[in-house]
């Protein structure tokens, strides 16, 4: 969505509201939209007042969940169901709508569709940011560098960007940090863990690892443990050394041990849960005929 909060027309988010809520709840929150007014500021030159009759208020702590009420709404009166008479299936997160469907032509149908009904509700999609994907196998491959939410879909890719993102993060501390003697080594490794090991293992829960994957993040964390301990070649220093020293474990264990819990909550989690109906469609490959060969290791 272009500029979405500010494109909010609030009559119907009144209507939203009321249908939600109730008119005395709805009626106490749209007090907080009278009589709202703008300046513009050019240097050290404020314009004089003007009224703001739409939008909701950027940085205000109710806004994200009157938006995301109000984008519901309107995309509840978009139809659901192709001319074949195939259901959509649609992902929304705050102002980011996903369209699924087994149909390219279907799909384009229903995007202009959303455009035209999005419009009446005073929102727009920006053409720039949509993106068009196809997933299948032995197809094309461009869907596997596409960032939703803030990560690649497909695990190595996103595992190769978030170690780019890493370095990064990382040199943005070492002169810092890791090149001082005189700071304290656990100071170092909790600063390490804080602003760098985060940065990593972003969404690491979701990810389809492999062994190789595994090995390669283990070496990656092995080589800047040694960094920050400041050891290079030809000095020697067993991996078991280098984690009993930092009193660390294996990237590999943290981030299999993440996705075990986040498992788990699934596992708990109410059946009619957005998360359990994704976990019980990926577990139900009865209709999914598995590919000739030997499956990758885990």
């Amino acid at each position: 969505m272009s500029r979405a909060f500010d494109t909010v027309y609030r009559d119907k988010l009144l209507e939203v509201l009321q249908e939600a809520l109730g008119s005395d709840k709805a009626n106490a929150i749209m007090l907080l939209f009278e009589n709202t007014q703008a300046k513009v500021k050019i240097n050290r030159t404020l314009s004089h007042p003007f009224d703001v009759g739409s939008g909701v208020f950027q940085g205000d702590g109710l806004s994200p969940t009157l938006f995301t009420a109000y984008l519901e709404a309107a995309l509840r009166h978009i139809p659901q169901v192709s001319k074949s008479g195939v259901p959509f299936d649609d992902l929304e997160y705050a102002d980011d709508v996903s369209f699924i469907h087994r149909s390219p032509r279907a799909l384009k149908d229903k995007v202009q569709q959303a455009k035209e009904h999005l419009g009446e509700w005073g929102l727009q999609v920006n053409d720039a940011k949509t993106q068009w994907l196809e997933v299948r196998r032995r197809g094309p491959s461009e869907w596997k560098e596409c960032i939703y939410l803030g990560s690649c879909i497909d695990t190595e890719m996103d595992i190769k960007r978030r170690c780019r993102q890493e370095d990064a993060a990382l040199h943005t501390i070492r002169a810092v940090v890791f090149r001082r003697s005189h700071v304290p080594t656990g100071l170092k490794l909790k600063l390490f863990k804080t602003l760098v090991i985060s940065v990593l293992l972003y969404k690491s829960k979701l990810w389809t690892t492999r062994k190789a994957l595994l090995d390669r993040l283990d070496r990656w964390y092995r080589k800047h443990l040694r960094q920050l301990l400041a050891i290079y070649y030809p000095n020697v220093f067993s991996n078991e050394d280098l984690y009993t020293r930092t009193g660390q474990e294996p990237i590999s264990q943290t981030v299999q041990r993440r996705g075990l819990k986040w498992f788990g909550h699934c596992v708990r989690a109410a059946p009619n849960s957005p998360a359990a109906q994704a976990l019980t469609l990926a577990l139900d490959m009865s209709d999914v005929k598995r590919p000739r060969g030997r499956p990758p290791l885990r």
